[in-house]
């Protein structure tokens, strides 16, 4: 018998241990941070198979795609970090649109109707701010009410029915202008990431929103008012959403009641997937921009496939809970 060799018949012991080793190294990787490689696989997969995809107009109408999930996950993402949720960001899309175009279309100049957007999706998320902190109502049950109650105050101040906007305001460039060939909205994605991303990784609140969400208690033993770091979470959501809903509107030329269906769980989604963790205290602006990307290029594959929009909504839903279990998965597998 050769040195090194085990007895005839028996494996190598070294082989299993090392295919152990490799695979729970590929786990704890993708765990870590293999969000990029597939989103890759995803690009790929749909290069290949529809050649529609990567076309410079196809990648325009992706990023356009990806503009008002972006601003809205911005925003989702201060408050899971926190450890809570916001459902009621969809709401905004309804209550910001109608309150806009109806200002609008009394005559008001563009920068009121900017004023009274910002102000109005500030409001519904200061409104959870203080149910949460002041209330001590759990941030599932205070945006789910503020959710029905924002949509239903849309509905009834426009008795259901969509309000335009003038043709002539020039509040419809948000919606339609372009920088140098770059269309506004994109530019206004990306001004709201940067800030996201100055806000969370420069600043002292960003720093306070990350201990909040790690931990709460220490937090508090800290010094950290943790009251306020969790309202101005829900107002920063509230009003990204806004940003998102004045763009909606404007690119429409309609504010429409029922704007926004289904905005809330994409943003969760896409601020999962990207690394954020459910359960607070752990995440990046990044991540949340390529789970942004997965999703966007998930649902522009589709289109291009011609799938109907009906099946779409099946995949969303495979997604959502994909992002939920990704997340488990990854807090098992990231430390091994």
């Amino acid at each position: 018998m050769l040195q090194g060799e085990g007895p005839i018949g028996v494996a190598d012991p070294a082989t299993p241990s090392r295919n152990w080793h490799i695979w729970h190294w590929a786990k704890s990787s993708i765990a870590r941070g293999g969000l990029p490689f597939l989103v890759a696989i995803v690009f790929a997969a749909m290069t290949l198979i529809t050649p529609r995809f990567l076309t410079v107009d196809n990648m325009l109408g992706l990023a356009l795609e990806m503009c008002i999930l972006l601003i809205v996950a911005c925003g989702m993402t201060f408050v899971i970090l926190t450890g809570g949720i916001d459902l009621s960001v969809s709401s905004v899309f309804a209550f910001s649109g109608i309150l806009v175009a109806d200002v609008l279309r009394r005559g008001a100049p563009p920068l009121v109707g900017l004023v009274v957007g910002l102000l109005s999706g500030a409001l519904v998320g200061w409104t959870n701010g203080f149910l949460i902190t002041k209330g001590a109502v759990p941030p599932f049950i205070s945006t789910l009410a503020l959710m029905t109650a924002a949509r239903g105050v849309a509905l009834v101040y426009s008795k259901g029915y969509p309000i335009g906007i003038p043709i002539e305001s020039r509040f419809l460039l948000l919606g339609s202008a372009k920088i140098f060939g770059i269309p506004f909205p994109i530019i206004v994605a990306l001004v709201v990431f940067l800030i996201s991303y100055v806000i969370l990784s420069k600043t002292h609140f960003g720093r306070d929103v990350y201990a909040v969400g790690g931990n709460l208690e220490a937090a508090r033993l800290s010094g950290i008012r943790i009251h306020t770091v969790i309202t101005w979470a829900y107002v920063l959501s509230g009003l990204f959403a806004s940003v998102g809903a004045m763009i909606y509107a404007a690119r429409l030329y309609t504010g429409l009641p029922s704007a926004g269906r289904g905005a809330e769980l994409n943003a969760i989604a896409a601020v999962v997937l990207g690394g954020t963790s459910l359960s607070g205290g752990e995440g990046t602006i990044a991540g949340t921009l390529l789970g942004v990307l997965l999703m966007a290029t998930l649902t522009n594959g589709m289109v291009l496939l011609g799938i109907s929009a009906d099946f779409q909504y099946i995949v969303q839903g495979a997604v959502i809970v994909f992002a939920i279990q990704f997340d488990r998965w990854r807090k098992k597998y990231r430390d091994v």
